[in-house]
């Protein structure tokens, strides 16, 4: 495989993921809240795949436990299917999934971009000069929290750039 079909299949992925989740999360809680399981998401997975995307993974977990779904293929070379259990590293991207989500909250109601870290996130963010008390769901989205930018931290630029291929399976919390 190429570093470009590599490159591309990442892209479909990771392009797929962020559609899926920014279309459907809403519909899927529903579904969710009305307990038919995640019938909307694994839905909102085959139709992205329909449009063309290759394969589509997705993952949700609750009080109720951890649900995993895929469509579509894995390697579009072996035409692969998606199994549920495939795992993919998500990078940087994490970012858009997490802002849509918080957005889509906070118009519903349920959160308010103002609110403190401290007030979803007790004790979580203190130490090192932060103070989750005074930093706010606003402050996190637009990177204006005063938090440590680990991506200038010259180990962790090393991790990123000349040993990628050293530490591409890496895992951090």
């Amino acid at each position: 495989m190429t570093t470009r079909t590599v490159r591309n299949g990442l892209i479909g992925a990771a392009v797929s993921a962020a559609l899926t989740v920014a279309a459907l999360a809403a519909p899927a809680q529903a579904e969710t809240a009305r307990g038919h399981g995640h019938a909307a998401t694994q839905r909102a997975m085959d139709a992205q795949v329909a449009a063309g995307a290759p394969g589509s993974l997705g993952q949700a977990r609750d009080e109720h436990g951890t649900w995993n779904g895929a469509a579509g293929v894995a390697d579009l070379r072996t035409e692969r299917p998606r199994k549920a259990a495939d795992r993919f590293r998500i990078g940087s991207i994490t970012k858009a999934f997490v802002s849509t989500v918080l957005l889509q909250l906070e118009a519903e109601g349920e959160l308010d971009l103002d609110d403190t870290v401290e007030h979803w996130l007790p004790g979580v963010v203190q130490g090192n000069g932060n103070d989750g008390s005074k930093i706010t769901v606003r402050q996190l989205l637009n990177h204006t929290s005063g938090i440590f930018n680990y991506t200038t931290d010259p180990a962790m630029v090393h991790e990123l750039t000349d040993g990628f291929l050293k530490h591409r399976y890496d895992t951090s919390t």
